[in-house]
């Protein structure tokens, strides 16, 4: 059990009854940044920092392969139906690939920085890329023209994500600013991150775990870094890996905070159950934490991971 290898369970249901790993894969020779089901969960897409991979979700079988950057892969992310893939990465450049035929159709150039996170709209048609020199794209998939362009912040970009409808995007960085854009980089909503004190946090002793470098008493969105953050499938809530220790959760309708899960040890990925009543959170521990959105509490803890 380690960063190399994915776990792999799934669940539309509310409650889990059993937290077992059904498959376990060890498919990277480096450690796994990104992994996601698609084309009705019969497939997983998972990338290292040198290489994607497309795998049958029930048996583990190795589909595809995608390589081609001259750095390290940061991010990647395909259609829900597996035609369009798109990778980006440290070399400045993201790739967009015709999945079936393996075929590169182009490389995007546009960035003259790293490239940290990229997403695809729900239609596949237009690609948003963020880089740590905080400029964001929005460009066409199937052309590569730029769209729209503006610089978000004085810090890296660490999220971008498309909403549902595919008309507004969430952008996230380093200095813990997370805010709803138009694809015209309008601001729509900015996102608060009220100060918690140490009990709302959980009350734990941070002082032996590899929590925050900072001290927790600020709880501001100047203090910590959103790691990353994920939109409900019904385009409702909003939830974000932050950087003191905790998930949290704002109603996307109305930007308003709603809830904080806190941890032991920093939380770097956050995702929605499919009827978005769980959250489940990976935390820089190796543990897995399953939340009730409901009871506001931790239903599961799943050590599965190490290092």
């Amino acid at each position: 059990k380690d960063n190399k290898s994915i776990w792999l369970t799934w669940s539309n249901q509310s409650t889990i009854d059993r937290p077992d790993a059904i498959l376990q894969l060890q498919p990277h020779e480096c450690e796994v940044r990104h992994c996601q089901y698609f084309d009705q969960g019969s497939k997983v897409l998972s990338c290292s920092s040198d290489i994607v991979k497309i795998w049958v979700a029930s048996t583990g079988q190795e589909l595809h392969s995608f390589g081609g950057h001259d750095n390290q892969i940061t991010h990647c992310v395909i259609s829900e139906g597996g035609e369009i893939l798109v990778t980006c990465s440290e070399d400045t450049t993201c790739k967009v690939w015709e999945v079936a035929r393996k075929k590169l159709l182009f490389t995007f150039t546009e960035h003259y920085d790293g490239i940290q996170a990229c997403d695809l709209s729900p239609d596949s048609k237009t690609v948003v890329s963020a880089d740590i020199n905080s400029q964001v794209i929005v460009w066409s998939s199937q052309t590569g023209e730029v769209l729209e362009q503006w610089n978000y912040g004085e810090t890296g970009v660490t999220s971008c994500v498309f909403v549902p409808k595919g008309d507004a995007v969430i952008v996230a960085n380093q200095e813990g600013m997370m805010k709803l854009l138009s694809l015209k980089g309008e601001c729509k909503a900015t996102f608060p991150f009220p100060t918690l004190s140490h009990s709302q946090l959980g009350g734990f002793d941070f002082s032996n775990s590899r929590g925050p470098s900072r001290t927790l008493s600020t709880g501001s969105n100047q203090g910590f870094s959103v790691r990353s953050c994920v939109v409900s499938r019904d385009g409702k809530l909003l939830a974000a890996a932050v950087g003191d220790c905790s998930a949290k959760v704002w109603s996307l309708e109305n930007a308003e905070f709603q809830q904080a899960f806190p941890h032991s040890s920093d939380v770097l990925s956050v995702d929605f159950s499919p009827d978005a009543k769980l959250l489940v959170t990976g935390c820089l521990s190796g543990t897995v934490k399953v939340w009730s959105l409901s009871q506001n509490c931790s239903i599961l803890d799943l050590p599965l991971h190490y290092d």
